[in-house]
């Protein structure tokens, strides 16, 4: 099985330094180019969207309208191939209360029209919160089965800012293992920081506004 020169080296480096590592199965070929070629590579339309949603009580309402959501932003970027799939943790019962993958029609990423029926499995608890956490839930993410050459986004829905628990992985760990994973985060939820004119802010720390609303040029 022939290998391009840059995986071949990096694996032989890995194991020079007592890191076993094999090679992936996509590496074995690229089409029809031979080692040493040179070409020009067009960009993958292929937008992975993995949907971090605790199962608390204030959650509820806001899992109902997912569904409208991410097939709203399939509508908008139709020129991409959206696949979606789902975490979730804080749940009543012990599987649902822990971080766990909730398959989307049997498989870890599914079609828009899946995502409705993956949500009702979902057994939101009686109480606002419980001690689980969600960097559990977005260290679970950078792990997740993406496809290959896919844009990877893990979007996690809260009403509690999140707070780490003690033993759990920092924050500064969890960004590099983000990072290294070439993830995009970003967060929907409810932040005591941001005013009734600020709706949100993006990974890039790009803030967005309410429409029509004067924005303060001194600030």
């Amino acid at each position: 099985m022939k290998h391009c020169n840059t995986t071949a080296a990096y694996i032989e480096l890995l194991r020079m330094k007592g890191e076993w590592a094999e090679f992936l199965p996509e590496c074995g070929r690229c089409a029809s180019h031979e080692m040493g070629n040179t070409w020009f590579q067009k960009g993958s339309k292929l937008v992975d969207v993995v949907l971090i949603v605790p199962e608390t009580q204030g959650m509820r309402g806001f899992a109902k309208r997912l569904p409208e959501f991410v097939f709203r932003l399939q509508d908008v970027l139709r020129q991409y191939s959206f696949k979606f799939g789902l975490i979730s943790f804080g749940g009543k019962g012990a599987v649902h209360s822990e971080p766990h993958v909730v398959t989307v029609n049997g498989q870890h990423l599914g079609d828009v029209e899946d995502v409705s029926n993956a949500i009702e499995h979902l057994k939101f608890a009686d109480r606002a919160d419980n001690e689980t956490d969600g960097f559990e839930a977005i260290s679970m993410a950078t792990r997740y089965p993406f496809r290959t050459g896919s844009t990877k986004i893990v979007l996690l829905l809260t009403a509690d800012e999140r707070i780490a628990r003690p033993g759990t992985m920092s924050v500064r760990r969890l960004t590099k293992q983000l990072k290294r994973q070439d993830i995009i985060f970003n967060v929907i939820g409810k932040y005591k920081k941001l005013n009734q004119r600020v709706i949100g802010q993006d990974y890039r720390g790009k803030v967005f506004y309410r429409k029509n609303t004067p924005i303060d040029t001194q600030r």
